[in-house]
């Protein structure tokens, strides 16, 4: 599916800030060049785009050459497949940063590279993943969540307009009134019961313990010296610490 999309950024040993932003395309014609108006509308200007193409049989470099002046490199030819064709541009590469932006991907605003860099340089991190949006071949978002909504709309029988939020405004803004639901994933907690309704969730206060069928575990203690994942930026992690 056609998707706006930030890949993945991984970092080099380098101090210019630059961010090498790497597209690989085979017979993309269909949207190559909203790919391409996407990186060079960013307002984050310290740029080296690549595009590496597998020698395409359609008008796809015919798009690209339109843009040859604002692209840094660009290599036409065969190669063994996808992953060498981005190896191929991550040897090419001298930016600080690395972005693999496949060739039907987009940023989803002018300044996400600008949001990506500031993010990571005040965090010091050597990896970002970001979030991403499906869209239709009408640019219109797509995805479970805005099916989701728009059945309950239909349903209703009332006018949907759609407003993105964040973990930590979608709470804020349905209990204040600016929206009227939020379709997101957050933990259920009695507190949170105060402010908002929820609907019915696989698990009230969100935390539990997932193990295999077959694994003996009685307490939090059972599971001193194994390996404990939890997703980053949940609250999860360290609760499980605090067991007892």
């Amino acid at each position: 599916m056609h998707g706006k999309k930030l890949m993945y950024i991984n970092m080099i040993n380098s101090h210019s800030n630059k961010v090498s932003i790497i597209t690989v395309v085979y017979n993309g014609e269909k949207y190559i060049e909203n790919t391409i108006n996407s990186v060079l509308s960013q307002s984050y200007k310290n740029i080296e785009f690549i595009i590496i193409d597998g020698e395409s049989k359609d008008n796809t470099m015919n798009i690209v050459n339109k843009f040859r002046d604002k692209i840094d490199i660009i290599i036409s030819e065969k190669d063994n497949g996808l992953s060498d064709a981005m190896n191929k541009g991550v040897k090419l590469a001298n930016g600080e940063y690395i972005i693999h932006m496949h060739s039907d991907d987009m940023f989803t605003t002018e300044n996400s590279l600008a949001k990506l860099v500031n993010k990571i340089d005040s965090e010091k991190g050597n990896w970002v993943t970001g979030f991403y949006k499906y869209i239709n071949e009408k640019n219109e978002i797509v995805g479970f969540d805005i099916d989701l909504l728009k059945y309950i709309a239909n349903d209703l029988g009332v006018e949907v307009k759609f407003q993105q939020v964040t973990s930590k405004t979608r709470i804020p803004l349905v209990s204040g009134g600016q929206i009227d639901i939020a379709a997101a994933s957050m933990t259920h907690k009695v507190k949170r019961d105060e402010a908002i309704d929820f609907t019915i969730t696989y698990f009230f206060d969100g935390q539990s313990i997932l193990a295999r069928k077959d694994y003996q575990a009685n307490n939090a203690q059972d599971f001193n010296g194994k390996k404990v994942g939890a997703i980053q930026g949940a609250t999860s992690g360290e609760n499980f610490k605090k067991m007892k």
